[in-house]
């Protein structure tokens, strides 16, 4: 066999294994399920009653005929129906016409029409539609040609078109030619893939077998092929020549694993089988020894084996207690319950076995821990308590309190976890402190004392606190440190000192008032001529000391007016500014007359931002403009309060075609400063 086609015959062992795990075989014939069928081919020569099977020695030569005859069996009603049948393109040809039906056969009686196609089966259905897979198929369409057969059931059927049972005899034949001598080695190949078989996941596959349920079913009513799985048995209908004799090896595990038996050529190198396995025992061989070659009868040979012993280990706390080697299935020896201290011995775990088992088996000892007393004594305080503990379970104090007391720890220290015959813990306690705190209230400061709880207090200096009188603490202090932490204000009583009012530098009422309170105003004054205007400095709170006020007279009648070169300027001025001079550079100064005390403010404003006005009457018109701007004078009395005002409206002017004139010099001034650069 060539190296190509070796490995074309390895691709389709492994498409065939993929093929068997998808509609592998779960039934056999006349198992009830109606649903397997089986088909084998036979070679040999001449055609019906003439035909001749190959014997074993045959080896055709080129241009001789073969006969390929279909003997099927089924265990359901087979109603229409193809079947596809693969040749080496290398050794034969189709013999056009040779297809014929077994007159014998009851299915031939059944079949209405019948139609045989001889090696033309496209390459595009070796890839697309049946599960060779597109490199796959196009390989094996150039080493395989394929025909099929197809046989219709109709109603015009001698048996009213109705399915029939294979039962074994031969069913068809067709014919071979052989266009090359056929020796030993050449494997000349006539078979029939599984792979083409139409079912519930290959719905497009060429070769189907409809099934009628019952032998009262019609064609017409079959069950269509992709609508169930067919169990399609072609293991004798692949057929290599020359022919073999073959044996067969079959292997009794005697209660292993199984082993499937092996077929071959009589005289062919036999490859024993991976060794089975048997829990508890060790293969020991096969029972007769296999020989070398297949043998020429069938063969079979029963496994012998050695019974195997396993380690027992008993374990406390990790370590081998004790350990034993015990036979497969014999009854495990005990062992005396081991010591512990601080425990009692409960079991083994997991639980022994009643026999050996088939493995090594590990048992460890489980303990349970003795109860022992342990006492938390509080010690005067609260939450202690005696219980009883497991050995080796966790420890944890309990939390304790005491009034006034702050816990330092236990006597001695407890251990994590219960100790041997448990433990009688004490309390330790350390009297609190308590801290006095002062507020002074706006005093001098005062540092807190701190003590422990009713030892002596002895009271801090007082604080000072200008204006004030130190009266008490409040709440009163104790004669001990309190059992809580303490917080007293100081309570004070507020000084009086005098409010003394002047008039002319002559005292005009005295008024005591008490520190920090509002000073109480007595009657104005009155001075003839004058106007009283408020007191000098303003009253408030008293502060801590007299405290002296004189007051502030203005004449009865005030006034102010604006002027222009000493005369009065009037309720408007308009200012014509010169034909070649800025509007800025034409200002004009303002002045004013009143009888207001020389002591008094006195304020010019304007009421437009580029018409400015200075705090000695100076008015500037700042743009390049005419514009118009009130200017107000103000009179402020001592208490910055106005006290008369008079105002003027001030406008600066020029001639329109003055105003174009300076704009147009402007802009010639501009262009002359552009072209020197």
């Amino acid at each position: 066999m060539s190296a190509k086609k070796k490995i074309l015959a390895i691709a389709m062992v492994f498409a065939l294994l993929l093929n068997f795990a998808a509609f592998g075989a779960s039934a056999s014939l006349g198992d009830g399920l109606m649903t397997t069928l089986d088909i084998d081919l036979v070679v040999g020569t001449g055609t019906g009653a003439g035909f001749t099977p190959l014997a074993t020695s045959d080896q055709p030569p080129a241009g001789s005929v073969l006969t390929v005859r279909l003997v099927p069996t089924s265990d359901f009603y087979v109603a229409s129906q193809c079947i596809r049948i693969n040749v080496e393109r290398e050794f034969f040809t189709w013999v056009s016409a040779s297809f014929q039906l077994n007159p014998a056969c009851p299915y031939f009686n059944a079949v209405s029409s019948f139609s045989g196609n001889y090696g033309t089966i496209p390459e595009s259905t070796f890839t697309a539609t049946s599960a060779y897979g597109p490199g796959l198929g196009s390989t094996m369409y150039a080493q395989y040609s394929a025909g099929q057969i197809t046989c219709v059931a109709a109603s015009n059927a001698p048996n009213g078109g109705f399915g029939e049972m294979y039962n074994g005899t031969w069913f068809c034949e067709f014919q071979l030619n052989v266009i090359k001598d056929i020796t030993a080695g050449s494997d000349a190949r006539v078979y029939i893939d599984r792979i083409w078989l139409r079912n519930t996941t290959n719905t497009s596959g060429g070769m189907y077998f409809n099934k009628c349920a019952t032998a009262d079913t019609t064609s017409s009513s079959a069950t269509l092929a992709s609508k169930f799985d067919c169990q399609l048995d072609v293991a004798g209908a692949d057929i290599s020549l020359p022919l073999t004799v073959n044996s067969t090896v079959t292997f009794d595990s005697t209660g292993g694993s199984p082993v499937a038996p092996l077929t071959g050529a009589v005289g062919s190198p036999l490859t024993p089988p991976a060794n089975p396995v048997k829990a508890g025992y060790t293969f020991g061989g096969w029972n007769p020894p296999l020989p070398p070659v297949f043998p020429e009868q069938n063969l079979t040979v029963t496994a012998l084996w050695n019974i195997n012993s396993y380690n027992l280990k008993y374990m406390v706390d990790g370590g081998i207690y004790n350990s034993f080697q015990v036979q497969y299935m014999a009854q495990l020896p005990g062992v005396a319950p081991p010591v512990k201290e601080g425990y009692d011995f409960d079991r083994w775990e997991p639980t022994p076995p009643a026999q050996m088992p088939a493995a090594d088996v590990t048992l460890n000892a489980v303990f349970t821990p003795k109860q022992y007393t342990v006492t938390f004594d509080a010690n005067g305080g609260a939450g202690g308590w005696s219980q009883q503990r497991a050995y080796g379970s966790p420890l944890v104090a309990p939390t304790v309190t005491r009034n006034y007391y702050t816990f330092s720890g236990w006597s001695p220290a407890p251990p994590a976890t219960v100790p041997l015959g448990g433990g009688m813990y004490v309390a330790q306690w350390t009297i609190n402190k308590t801290s006095v705190t002062f507020n002074s209230n706006g005093g001098s400061p005062v540092a807190p004392l701190t003590g422990d709880i009713y030892s002596p207090l002895t009271p801090p200096s007082n604080p000072v606190k200008t204006g004030y009188t130190f009266d008490r603490w409040e709440p009163a202090l104790p004669q001990t440190f309190p059992e809580q932490n303490l917080t007293v204000t100081a309570v004070w009583t507020p000084n009086v000192y005098d409010a003394i009012f002047m008039v002319d530098g002559v005292e005009y009422a005295r008024i005591p008032t008490a520190y920090g309170t509002a000073i109480t105003l007595p009657a104005a004054p009155e001075k003839d001529g004058f106007i009283f205007t408020g007191w000098n400095p303003v009253p408030g709170t008293m502060g801590a000391g007299n405290e002296t006020f004189e007051a502030q007279f203005t004449n009865a009648v005030t006034s102010v007016m604006i002027t222009l070169d000493d005369s009065d300027i009037g309720p408007t001025h308009a200012v014509k500014v010169p034909m070649f001079t800025m509007f800025k550079d034409y200002p004009v100064q303002l002045g004013y007359v009143t009888n207001a005390d020389p002591s008094f403010r006195v304020e010019f404003t304007s009421d437009n931002d580029k018409v400015t006005v200075d705090s000695s009457g100076l008015v500037t018109n700042t743009g390049n403009v005419g514009r118009d701007a009130v200017i107000t004078v103000t009179v402020y009395d001592a208490s910055d309060n106005p006290v008369a005002t008079d105002s003027v409206q001030i406008s600066f002017y020029k001639f329109k075609w003055e105003m174009l004139f300076n704009w147009l010099m402007q802009i010639l001034a501009l262009l002359g400063r552009v072209a020197k650069r």
